[in-house]
């Protein structure tokens, strides 16, 4: 899965869309990126981009440290499914932005 997500990134950076690094993030669940991505195969590559981890928790402080990124260097954390939203029938995800980044 890395390679692929190393591949389709860096596809992206090298096309003729208006992107670059700043404006591309990694959004994953944490128990995925940590167990299903072997990221050690691109870990300086990966560092470059940011982060948007899933980590639901009853307490929002902060996910888990995620690697290479280290601890706090998440820009985005969605922490929740339980949002309410007026005029919108159901539950919506919640995120928080990292003030440090």
């Amino acid at each position: 899965m890395a390679n692929n997500l190393y591949h389709l990134i860096q596809h992206i950076i090298d096309s003729d869309l208006p992107i670059c690094t700043n404006n591309l993030y990694i959004k994953t669940n944490i128990d995925t990126w940590k167990n299903s991505v072997a990221w050690e195969l691109h870990d300086d590559f990966f560092r470059k981009i940011k982060i948007w981890p899933e980590h639901w928790r009853t307490q929002p402080d902060h996910p888990d440290t995620l690697y290479p990124w280290g601890k706090g260097n998440w820009s985005f954390w969605e922490y929740s499914s339980h949002g309410t939203i007026k005029g919108i029938n159901g539950n919506v995800l919640i995120s928080k932005i990292n003030p440090q980044r």
